[in-house]
């Protein structure tokens, strides 16, 4: 009787410790949550006391960047702290923080969301600086050969380091080219790899990975429209020796195979509607995994995504080819205020190694790029 009263009082003060221990635990993490909390209010605060009137910078870049519609949401920093909680969660945005590798990124991560939420009245991105569009059309003007139409040019890449010529968009020059959207020092294609290229558009992107891999290597270009693949066939033609490098696939990258959507064509920007409405275009989905599964894919070393907003829905798809290859990845996350977290969170449970960086590639809310490498991203 004594013993089982010894064994009972024993599971007590067991009980009481682990109890204890998670109290603390929980405590601490509070406390953590409560610090940054106040990190981001004290962030939005300064800001708020910013007044930049120049309507130059509601532009994605000075020389032919889209304008930025937003919509000033207030002076008071508590609401704005309760609303920057309510679409990104202040918890979500901690563990996100601190996956990042280095100082910049977090740093960068941090600015971009308050970005999205105060506008560029209140917060000044890295590209916001006129002198360094000064310095990207200057780029820009020695790489014109040629005008194409009324809206996109031929190019030559030599002096970028690509062996190619290329029809693309003003555009695309300033705001991925230039900026090297896709690379964040080695965390980008490398010879022999095998290359997704999620949104090819007019295939510029996927022509300098295909010269980057070298024949060895394989770019598989996803594309949805079908006035941006002729076009895409036209940058072919004028770079026929990458020709056996590059596969077309006129799919769409979902998380299930085979089902049909309607396409939303808009250009560069063009996008499958969920809810498969009655327009005429219509497109078939694929999977990686089944693209994988079925042979159509080799292996998968390096992804990139944009794709407007179906990029984490790409990438459920891609779970085992994912956790098989580990692959390096550039995402874009700006189509979604959720894909901010939700897209990292999600990576960093299919493969706990990974790492993680941060970039930001125009001076107004879009173009933000996840670099994703279980390596240490360094200059080559």
């Amino acid at each position: 009787m004594k013993l089982i009263n010894i064994n009972k009082k024993r599971n007590r003060i067991k009980i009481t410790l682990f109890g204890s221990i998670k109290i603390n635990l929980i405590c601490r993490k509070r406390i953590l949550c409560k610090d940054f909390k106040n990190y981001i209010h004290n962030k939005i605060k300064s800001y708020l006391n910013n007044n930049f009137s120049d309507e130059i910078y509601f532009y994605s870049n000075p020389y032919c960047g889209n304008k930025w519609e937003f919509s000033f949401k207030g002076n008071n920093a508590n609401k704005l702290l309760r609303l920057f909680h309510k679409i990104y969660d202040i918890n979500s945005v901690k563990q996100c923080y601190d996956l990042f590798e280095n100082q910049e990124s977090k740093n960068l991560y941090i600015d971009v969301l308050l970005f999205r939420l105060l506008g560029p009245q209140k917060v000044r991105l890295p590209l916001s600086e006129i002198s360094k569009w000064e310095n990207i059309k200057k780029i820009h003007d020695k790489l014109f050969f040629q005008q194409f139409d009324e809206t996109k040019n031929i190019y030559n890449l030599s002096s970028m380091g690509y062996d190619i010529r290329i029809i693309t968009s003003k555009h695309w020059i300033f705001e991925n080219l230039c900026t090297y959207q896709y690379i964040y020092e080695n965390i980008k294609p490398k010879e022999g790899d095998f290359v997704i290229d999620g949104g090819a558009c007019f295939g510029d992107n996927s022509l300098c990975f295909a010269s980057m891999v070298g024949p060895k290597g394989h770019v598989y270009s996803f594309e949805l429209l079908e006035n941006n693949i002729a076009i895409f066939n036209k940058n072919i033609e004028l770079n026929s020796k990458y020709k056996e490098n590059i596969t077309i696939i006129k799919k769409a990258l979902y998380k299930n195979s085979k089902e049909d959507f309607s396409i939303i064509p808009s250009g560069g920007a063009t996008r499958i509607n969920n809810e498969r409405s009655s327009c005429k275009e219509k497109i078939k989905t694929l999977s990686l995994d089944d693209a994988v599964s079925q042979g159509e894919i080799k292996r998968i070393d390096f992804i990139k995504l944009d794709i407007e907003g179906a990029e984490l829905n790409c990438l459920e798809g891609a779970k085992n080819s994912i956790k098989t290859f580990k692959p390096q990845m550039a995402i874009s996350l700006y189509h979604c205020d959720s894909d901010y977290c939700d897209i990292l969170l999600y990576l960093k449970s299919l493969v706990p190694e990974y790492k993680f960086y941060f970039n930001h590639h125009t001076a107004i809310a879009w173009e933000s790029i996840l670099y994703v490498t279980t390596d240490i991203a360094e200059p080559l």
